[in-house]
């Protein structure tokens, strides 16, 4: 299950001294580690502790001892459920722990295990549940395998059934479907991760184009081979959606990146989706897009040239974490809120909101509604809802009160591995209905079927058809596409796909069918064919030329790229002039990757293209490619693609064209400088320097290249008023980046007069950069002058260097700077950087400053006895949560995004709270890992130590921001050393300088829901 990410702290010194800072609260965990209090209540007495929406009601499916630690179901073609119970969770057996990568990722001492049934067995199951009199209740259950070991899916289909058992996915056949494997498995995939027992492979799905759908959670990495048909293998890290096409043996990533995926779903439009381990609802996933990352962790997308990523659906509702899975209720008796919206599962909050999804462009913004179910009973964890034969929503509960991945850091103790339930909901009166054996019906029957109401019924029989391809069956089906419109035509598309009925000539008319997502399947489908002809290619341009509805231009960008090259170029360039897309969240991006890919796969074509004038005049050709041409060519630095640049440069028609292309370069260049320039690029730049004032993007450029002018000419433009701030900004980071003596005087004039804070800001950057005697005094006027926050900023900016802390430590003892204004994440990190010489100074003023293990939990005893003693005042305690914690943390809307947004994470559990706050360090969130960074000094420089959060890492180098949002742009071959720390980046002690009503007011606040906290808001 894709949940919070936590772990013990590292017991070297060395690594605890250099941890950092902020005092803020680290609620990383999301919940408290297990809690043997919590019974486990009876099935009945459960089912009193739900609280429903009106018109809904639940039953209970099954139980223990039948089911336990239940993690996904899914329905055959007799209507029986299988279920997969994650029962040796959360070990592998017959693998040791042997120790854990800088983010936390298990290492194994034999990697990988053997597949069955070579394997060292262990306790899941995969479990067939039947309704055989048709009653609603499932009275009879058979284990169809066991001794599984880390299983996750199970998915029945072409005369077997399917087993997501990382790292192989495989196939267990029973061609005569009599409940028991003809014999040992086929292992088609092979090198899925097993680094996280959250985040492994799982949720397997068939598509409408026959392929299994799964995906991967953010903390594993996969190299994905075939075994009999390719040895190198697919290799990515984190979170992705991948798919299998099982006639075929081929294997892709449908998308990269989101938010720790665990579940699928999908509406009827086969539309997919999953749901968030962050602050918003979930994904829609569209082909071959790049989603959001957290970096460097989930590691770089398989493609490092994306510059730049899809997001998740805006979500402004109340930032939940988290949404482990959804399900549609398309099938007919649900409330029309129900048909129109999504159920989605809340697990650490203990219930499944109704949601909605509204258009936003090619795609949606998601809302929360209300809560359709809900439990006051600790025990339940919604991990999976599927809709059954019966059109009811099905509901495995993992019935563990602990589904937090700090169980995966320690022993794993204290799982109530034993229980598990199963559960219907559904609109209140609906009758349970048997489905027929579908294996057994004839194709009319099945063509029959997809009129049906519910959508399972029309998904089965698709597969019934699939597993059959009846070719006698393609002229009604194509009769019946051009006869129907809406939901009908799109499933006889589907089906005549799956009767092999659909090539690129035939294709074409249902390129000019009235309902769009038919439009839009078609286009998808001829785009995994790969290959057009003529008129296939002339009628897909005429469609990208004139095609109303976004998604389906959506997925035209999306299929281009897997079209031949010219063909991909000539839709390219017809998406790229429709205006009304220029502020999609996701065509512009989309149309990059298209430009990219053509690079890379046939650059002739894709340059001789770029060199046609009118191109440059399509909107989104502008806003979208031409920066990131730029970058393209300079990220990846060899002499050929520098001379691009200078072919690039000369072909651009316009100057605003020339300036987003030296804009796009200088971010290219950012990191390590190169060491050569080729004299076309040279040559290149002279037009443009003769040809008026300099423009602040060829500064940038020169000033990567080398260029000393450049770099007095920064200087002078940085110092100057009458400069926008935005040049500025990205001439004073510049010159930090390079840390070039000429920001220093610029810089220090910014920091005593700044005309803004974004500007005092960088200026602290070029300072520190810089360094230098007079650099670290101004940093400490500074310190003595401004508000908490900037004073913060600035004495973490004098810990990063020897001298600098020394000049610190002199104003503590000279009483200028009292000790106790000196945040405790400041004194660790000096405690890393002082020299020898002034650690008796360290430790007179502020002694040690991480607790021991007994201290805090006896500050714990001690802290949960006084919040017994009386509750507090949550509009006082709004006030402490700004002063304490929104340096770096958001609740309800208010504070910094530094570390994890708390508004949407398990806040009424006042002992996980404490037990967060009190020992920060044994909860640490991975997503929020701090790093040390040891710079290798150049000549006559101070060396330097910068803490902080790593972004946009390339192979040139990185970015760095620590937590008074300084950012430090470091090339690689500065680096001297890199050290995760594995301490939070909380200090301990946060709330021993309140008192004891602060103390109270505080938690008052913390524990308030999203509706109250508005209401104090309003006052």
């Amino acid at each position: 299950m894709p949940v919070c990410s936590s772990h013990d702290s590292a017991s070297t010194p060395g690594l605890r001294q250099a941890v950092r800072f902020l005092a803020a609260l680290s609620l990383a965990s999301a919940a408290a580690p297990a809690d043997d209090r919590v019974p486990v209540l009876s099935p009945a007495d459960s089912l009193r502790h739900f609280t429903l929406d009106e018109g809904l009601e639940i039953e209970l499916v099954a139980a223990e001892p039948e089911v336990a630690q239940p993690v996904s179901l899914t329905f055959d073609e007799r209507g029986r459920m299988w279920v997969v119970q994650y029962r040796q969770y959360p070990f592998p057996a017959g693998l040791k722990v042997v120790g854990h990568d800088e983010y936390w990722r298990v290492q194994y001492d034999a990697f990988p295990p053997p597949p069955p049934p070579r394997h060292t067995p262990g306790a899941d199951k995969v479990t067939i549940f039947e309704d055989r009199d048709g009653d609603g209740r499932f009275e009879s259950s058979k284990d169809f395998l066991t001794g599984l070991n880390i299983t996750t899916a199970a998915l029945p289909g072409k005369g077997g059934v399917w087993v997501m058992n990382p790292p192989y996915l495989l196939f267990y056949p029973d061609t005569n479907r009599d409940d028991t494997p003809d014999g040992d498995p086929v292992v088609h995939l092979a090198g899925f991760g097993l680094e996280d027992m959250h985040a492994v492979a799982s949720s397997l799905t068939w598509g409408p184009d026959g392929w299994i759908y799964g995906c991967q959670g953010s903390t594993c990495t996969a190299t994905v081979t075939r075994p009999g048909v390719d040895e190198p293998g697919l290799h990515f890290k984190g979170q992705a959606v991948w798919r299998y096409h099982p006639e075929s043996r081929r294997f892709e990533l449908f998308a990269e990146g989101g938010w720790n995926n665990f579940a699928l779903a999908s509406d009827e439009k086969w539309r997919l989706f999953t749901g968030s381990n962050g602050g918003i609802i979930g994904v829609h996933y569209v082909q071959g897009g790049y989603y959001r990352k957290h970096f460097p962790k989930h590691g770089p997308f398989t493609n490092p040239y994306t510059f730049g990523h899809v997001e998740g659906m805006a979500d402004h509702s109340s930032k939940a974490k988290l949404s482990q899975a959804m399900a549609f209720c398309a099938a007919d008796g649900w409330p029309p809120a129900y048909r129109q919206g999504m159920l989605v599962a809340r697990v650490l909050q203990q219930r499944i909101d109704l949601c909605d999804l509204q258009p936003d462009g090619s795609t949606y913004s998601a809302h929360e509604r209300r809560p359709a179910v809900a439990s006051s009973d600790k025990n339940f964890r919604p991990v999976d809802i599927k809709i059954g034969p019966d059109g009811a929503a099905y509901i495995a509960d993992w019935h563990e009160p602990n589904v937090t991945w700090n169980v995966t850091a320690g022993e794993g103790g204290g799982l109530k591995q034993a229980s598990g339930r199963l559960y219907r909901l559904k609109p209140k009166g609906r009758t349970h209905t048997r489905p027929p054996d579908y294996a057994a019906l004839g194709g009319p029957q099945l063509v029959q079927t997809l009129r049906h109401p519910n959508p399972w019924h029309r998904e089965t029989a698709r597969r019934m058809l699939r597993e059959r391809g009846d070719r006698s069956l393609i002229p009604e089906l194509a009769a019946l596409i051009t006869s129907s419109d809406g939901q009908l035509a799109l499933e006889a598309l589907w089906a005549l796909h799956a009767c092999g009925g659909i090539t690129a000539d035939s294709a074409v008319p249902f390129l000019r069918h009235p309902d769009p997502f038919v439009r839009l399947w078609t286009v998808r489908l001829l785009g995994d064919g790969g290959k057009s002809t003529e008129a296939a290619a002339a009628a897909l341009v005429e469609l990208a030329r004139t095609e109303p509805h976004p998604q389906v231009r959506s997925q035209l960008a999306c299929s281009a790229r897997r079209l031949e090259p010219s063909v991909n170029l000539s839709l390219t360039e017809a998406l790229c002039r429709r205006t009304e897309d220029a502020t999609d969240p996701n065509i512009p991006l989309l149309l990059w990757y298209n430009v990219e890919h053509a690079l890379r796969t046939d650059r002739p074509a894709a340059l001789r293209w770029m060199e046609s004038s009118p191109l440059w005049e399509a909107p989104l050709f502008q806003s979208a490619v031409v920066a990131r041409l730029g970058r393209r060519f300079t990220t990846e630095r060899s002499e050929d693609n520098l001379k691009l640049c200078a072919r690039l440069l000369a072909v651009a028609p316009r100057p605003e064209d020339k300036r987003e292309l030296l804009r796009g370069m200088a971010e290219g260049l950012a990191g390590d400088t190169i060491s050569a320039i080729p004299p076309e690029l040279e040559a290149a730049f002279g037009p443009l320097w003769s040809a008026g004032p300099p423009d602040p993007g060829l500064i940038l450029v020169a000033v990567r290249l080398g260029s000393r002018d450049a770099v007095r000419l920064a200087a002078q433009l940085v110092a100057e008023d009458a400069a926008s701030e935005t040049d500025r900004i990205a001439l004073l980071r510049l010159l930090a980046d390079r840390r070039a003596p000429q920001a220093l005087e610029p810089a220090l004039a910014l920091l005593r007069d700044a005309p803004s804070a974004a500007l005092r800001q960088e200026a602290l950057a070029a300072a520190q950069a810089v360094g230098g005697d007079m650099a670290g005094r101004a940093v400490l006027a500074q310190a003595l002058r401004h508000d908490e926050a900037w004073k913060t900023a600035c004495l973490t900016t004098l810990a990063s260097r020897a001298s600098w802390a020394s000049l610190l430590l002199d104003a503590v003892d000279a009483g200028i700077l009292p000790a106790a204004q000196v945040p405790r994440d400041v004194v660790r990190a000096l405690q890393s950087v002082v020299d020898e010489t002034d650690k008796p100074r360290l430790a007179a003023r502020w002694g040690t400053v991480n607790q021991t293990p007994e201290a805090k939990q006896k500050r714990i005893g001690e802290l949960s006895a006084l919040l017994a003693e009386g509750t507090g005042d949550p509009a006082a305690g709004r006030q402490v949560f700004s002063l304490l914690c929104a340096a770096c943390h958001t609740l309800h809307g208010e504070g910094r995004s530094v570390g994890p947004d708390l508004t949407g994470l398990d806040r009424g559990d006042r002992g996980g709270l404490l037990h967060s706050i009190v020992d920060p360090s044994a909860s640490v969130l991975p997503d929020f890992m701090a790093f040390s960074l040891a710079l290798r000094p150049r000549p006559g420089e101070e060396a330097r130590q910068l803490i902080g959060f790593i972004h946009d890492e390339t192979a040139n180098g990185l970015t760095l921001t620590d937590v008074a949002g300084t950012r430090s742009a470091v090339a690689a071959s500065d680096i001297a050393e890199r050290t995760a720390l594995p301490l939070s980046i909380m200090p301990d002690g946060l709330l021993d300088g309140l008192t004891p009503t602060q103390i109270r007011d505080l938690f008052a606040w913390l524990q308030t829901d999203p509706a109250k906290a508005n209401q104090e808001a309003g006052k």
